[in-house]
C-alpha cells in the first residue's frame, strides 16, 4: 500500500491568482510498499490505559519512503492517509516499525 505522511496543516491564505485556499494537512512524506497490520489482542491489551494504546502497527521500509524538503522523520502525532495517527513510530536502522491508532471524526 501507498501512504502520505501528514504533520499539522499549511495556513488558509490567498493563493497567486487571488483565490482563497483554506488550510489543509502539510505532506511530510509519501511511502511505498508498506504494510499496515492489527495487532492481537494481546498486544492491545497490553497497551490498554496507556498513552502507547494502539490498534495497528506500520512497516515502513526506509528505502520505500521520501520525505519532503526540511522533513527527516516520523513523530508521534503525525497522520497516515488522513486514517491513522501515529501512537510510537519505532525508529530502526533500516525501518519505522510504527503503532496506529485510528483516527477519531473528532481530530
Amino acid at each position: 500500500m501507498d501512504i502520505t505522511i501528514y504533520r499539522g496543516y499549511t495556513e488558509p491564505g490567498y493563493d497567486g491568482d487571488g483565490n482563497w485556499q483554506d488550510g489543509s494537512p502539510k505532506t511530510i512524506a509519501t511511502a511505498t510498499d508498506v504494510s499496515i497490520q492489527p495487532k492481537s489482542g494481546s498486544e492491545r491489551a497490553g497497551e490498554t490505559g496507556t498513552k502507547y494504546e494502539s490498534e495497528y502497527t506500520a512497516y515502513i521500509m526506509k528505502d520505500n519512503l521520501t520525505f519532503e524538503d526540511g522533513y527527516t522523520e516520523i513523530k508521534q502525532g503525525d497522520n497516515i492517509n488522513d486514517k491513522y495517527t501515529v501512537v510510537f513510530p519505532g525508529d530502526w536502522p533500516n525501518s519505522y516499525q510504527s503503532d496506529l491508532k485510528v483516527k477519531s471524526n473528532e481530530s
